[in-house]
C-alpha cells in the first residue's frame, strides 16, 4: 500500500492532522479540568467535546457537496492550510490566559469550534478519495491503515498534551511554570508539515461532479442515504461508535484524574484505548483478507462491551485499567473499519461525497450528542454517575449499539455466522475472486454438496447473496430464520408451474436490480459427490434479467461433516478441524449460455480445483501408499 504514492501521502497528512487536533484538544481539556468554570452552562469537558463536533453537523453536508463539485485533491490542500491559520488563532487564545483567563478559555473554544469547521471540510474528501486511489479489494487494508495510523497519532497527540501540560504547568497547577502559549509554535509547524505533504497527493486531481449544487439541508442528504436501508443502518452504527468514543474520552480523563490520581488526567490511560483501536483496526484488515467482511462487526461490538464492562471490577492501577481498556479499543478497531469500509464500497463514484458528508453529519450529531450524554450522566441529581458508573454505562450503550447493528443491517446478521462458521469449521482458499462484479446484478451457479454450501458461498462473495432456496426449509426453525435474513427466495420441483416461474421471475426481478443471485443448478445435494444435471431455471433467470452468470465450483465439500459422505448429513465425526475447502470461481459466461454449457464449465473449474492443490512429490501411487497405511482394517477396491 505504501508503494502508493497519493496514499502514502494522504496517510502522512491524515495522520499530522488527527496528532494536532488531539494535542490541541486534550491540552484544551486539560486545562478546562483544572479551571472552575461555572459560568459554562455544561460541564467543562462537555463542553468542548460538543463546540469541537457542532461544526460537522452544521457544515457536513456541505463539506460533503464540496468534496464532489471540487478536486478532493484541492479541497484537502486547502483545508490544511486552513489548520494552519486556526492554530495561529490558538496560540493568541493561550497568550489571552495571561490577561483574562475566563475570556482566554471562550476564545479557547472558539478555536475548537474553528478546528471542527476545518475537519468538516476535510473528512468528506479524506474518505472520499481513498476508493480513487486504491483497488476496491484493498479498501478493507487502506482503512485500516487509515485508522491505525489515526489512533497512532491520538495516543501519540494525547500522551503529548499530557506531557506538555505538565512541563508548562508543573503539578497541574496553571499558576507556576511557562506560559501556555508557547505551545502555539509546536501547533504551528505541525499544521505546515501537514499542509507540505498535502501537497504529494495526485489522485483526486479531477472533481466527481462538477455540477453538484452545493447542498447545506442535511435532510435532503440522509433522505437520499434512507434509500439505501443497509448504507443507512452502517452510517449509523459508525456514529454510534462516535458517541461511545466520545463518552470514553470524558470517561477515561475523568477516572485518570479522580480513581488513579494521575496529573495529566486520562493522557497516558487513553493511550491504551487508541493502541486497542490501532491492532483492532489491523486485526480487521488481516480477518477480511481481500474482501470487506461486515460479519466482524459484532464481535468488535462484543469485545468493546466486554472491555468497558471489566474495567469497573479490575484493581484501580494503570495495568489494570490499560489492559481492559485495550480489550475495548480493539472491539472498537474491529466495529469501525468494517464499517467504513463498507460505506465505502457501496458509494458510487459521482456520490462519494454526498454520501461521506451524510456519513460525517451523523457521525458529529453523535459526538454532538456525547457531549449532551455525558453530562446527563455526571451532572444530574438523578444520576451524577461515579467514574466507574460511567464506564458502566459506556459498556451498556456499545450492547446496544451491537445488538442494534446486528438487527438493522441484514447484511452484518447474514455475514456474522457465516464468518463464525468458516473461521471454525473450514478453512477457505479462494481462486478467481476478481471474477465476481463488485457491482450491478450477476447469477451464481454452483455446485451442490453439503447444507453449508449457503454458507460457504456467502463467506466466498464479498457482496451480500441472494440464495433460491428449498421451499420446505422456509418454516424450519433456525434455518427458516435464516433464509429470511438472507432474503432466499422459496422454490420447490413439487410447486406448479405458475409458482415455480414467479420464483424465477422473482430471482429475475433481483437480479435486474443489481443483486447477486445463487442457485445450486442440480437442485438438490448429490448424494455421491459426483456432478448431477443442471435444471433449466438457470436459462431463464439469466436470460429475463440480462445479466453475466458466474459459474462456481466447491472443492472437497465431499467428505465435511455436512455431505453424504457416510449415508448422513449429519452427526458424524469431522475428517480435519478446519476442514480445507477450496472455491474456484470463473469467469462470466453470457446470460445467454445454455444450462450445459454451464455445467461443462464448471466441471473445467473441478479439474482446475485439483490441479490448484497438487504438490510437488505427491502423485496417485504415494497418496495410495499414503491413505493404505492409514486404513490398514479397510479394503481397497480399485
Amino acid at each position: 500500500m505504501f508503494r502508493n504514492r497519493s496514499f502514502l501521502s494522504l496517510t502522512v497528512t491524515q495522520f499530522l492532522g488527527a496528532f494536532n487536533d488531539n494535542i490541541f484538544k486534550q491540552f484544551i481539556l486539560l486545562i478546562a479540568l483544572q479551571m472552575s468554570l461555572e459560568y459554562l452552562p455544561l460541564d467543562a469537558q462537555a463542553m468542548a467535546m460538543g463546540v469541537f463536533a457542532f461544526p460537522f453537523v452544521l457544515f457536513a453536508c456541505l463539506g460533503g457537496s464540496i468534496a464532489d463539485r471540487l478536486p478532493k485533491r484541492r479541497v484537502i490542500s486547502l483545508a490544511k492550510a486552513g489548520e494552519i491559520v486556526i492554530m495561529t488563532l490558538g496560540m493568541g487564545a493561550f497568550f489571552l490566559a495571561e490577561a483574562n483567563p475566563d475570556l482566554a478559555i471562550m476564545a479557547m473554544m472558539a478555536v475548537l469550534f474553528l478546528m471542527g469547521t476545518q475537519s468538516a471540510f476535510f473528512g468528506p474528501s479524506k474518505f472520499g478519495i481513498i476508493p480513487e486511489m486504491v483497488q476496491e479489494s484493498d479498501l478493507t487494508r487502506a482503512n485500516a491503515i487509515i485508522s491505525m495510523t489515526t489512533n497512532i497519532a491520538i495516543i501519540l497527540g494525547t500522551t503529548f498534551a499530557g506531557l506538555m501540560f505538565l512541563h508548562l504547568n508543573p503539578g497541574g497547577d496553571l499558576t507556576q511554570g511557562e506560559p501556555n502559549w508557547y505551545s502555539g509554535f509546536i501547533f504551528i509547524s505541525i499544521g505546515i508539515i501537514g499542509w507540505i505533504s498535502a501537497q504529494f497527493i495526485t489522485a483526486g486531481s479531477e472533481a466527481s461532479a462538477p455540477e453538484r449544487k452545493l447542498e447545506w439541508n442535511p435532510i435532503h442528504e440522509l433522505r437520499y442515504l434512507a434509500k439505501d436501508k443497509p448504507l443507512l443502518g452502517a452510517v449509523i452504527s459508525a456514529g454510534w461508535f462516535y458517541l461511545i468514543g466520545g463518552l470514553a474520552l470524558a470517561s477515561v480523563n475523568v477516572c485518570g484524574k479522580e480513581v488513579l490520581m494521575l496529573g495529566d488526567g486520562g493522557s497516558r490511560l487513553f493511550f491504551f484505548v487508541a493502541g486497542g483501536i490501532g491492532l483492532g483496526s489491523l486485526l480487521a484488515s488481516k480477518l477480511s483478507g481481500d474482501k470487506v467482511e461486515i460479519g466482524i462487526v459484532p464481535v468488535g461490538g462484543a469485545l468493546m462491551t466486554l472491555g468497558f464492562a471489566l474495567t469497573t471490577i479490575v484493581e484501580e492501577s494503570l495495568l489494570g485499567y490499560g489492559t481492559t481498556l485495550t480489550v475495548a479499543g480493539i472491539g472498537g478497531g474491529m466495529f469501525l473499519v468494517p464499517l467504513i469500509a463498507y460505506i465505502q464500497e457501496r458509494s458510487r463514484g459521482g456520490e462519494r461525497g454526498k454520501i461521506q458528508g451524510a456519513a460525517e453529519f451523523v457521525t458529529f450529531s453523535f459526538i454532538f450528542l456525547s457531549a449532551l450524554v455525558w453530562d446527563f450522566l455526571v451532572s444530574t441529581n438523578m444520576l451524577a454517575l461515579s467514574p466507574e458508573g460511567t464506564l458502566l454505562a459506556i459498556a451498556a450503550l456499545a450492547l446496544t449499539g451491537t445488538l442494534g447493528v446486528f438487527f438493522t443491517v441484514p447484511h452484518i446478521a447474514v455475514r456474522f455466522p457465516v464468518w463464525i462458521l468458516v473461521h471454525t469449521l473450514y478453512r477457505i482458499r479462494i481462486i478467481g475472486m476478481e471474477n465476481v462484479p463488485r457491482r450491478g446484478g450477476a447469477l451464481l451457479v454452483v455446485n451442490h454438496l453439503s447444507y453449508a454450501d449457503p454458507f460457504l458461498v456467502g463467506a466466498s462473495v464479498p457482496r451480500f447473496v441472494h440464495f433460491l432456496m428449498h421451499r420446505q426449509f422456509k418454516d424450519m426453525g433456525l434455518i427458516g430464520w435464516a433464509s429470511h435474513l438472507m432474503r432466499a427466495i422459496p422454490v420447490s420441483s413439487e410447486d406448479g408451474p405458475r409458482a415455480i416461474i414467479k420464483s424465477l421471475e422473482e430471482a429475475a426481478e433481483k437480479a435486474r436490480k443489481g443483486h447477486i443471485i445463487c442457485i445450486f443448478a442440480e437442485g438438490g445435494i448429490s448424494r455421491t459427490g459426483n456432478l448431477l444435471p443442471f435444471s433449466k431455471g438457470l436459462e431463464k433467470i439469466a436470460r429475463k434479467a440480462d445479466v453475466p452468470i458466474i459459474p462456481m465450483y466447491l472443492d472437497r465439500v465431499w467428505g465435511s461433516i455436512f455431505s453424504f459422505r457416510g449415508k448422513k448429513f449429519f452427526f458424524k465425526r469431522p475428517l480435519r478441524l478446519p476442514y480445507p475447502v477450496t472455491v474456484t470461481i470463473g469467469e462470466p459466461m453470457p446470460s445467454t449460455s445454455t444450462s450445459r454449457e454451464v455445467r461443462a464449465r464448471v466441471e473445467e473449474l473441478s479439474a482446475l480445483a485439483l490441479d490448484s492443490r497438487k504438490q510437488k512429490g505427491i502423485t496417485l501411487a504415494t497418496r495410495f501408499l499414503t491413505v493404505a497405511r492409514k486404513s490398514g482394517g479397510r479394503t481397497a477396491v480399485i
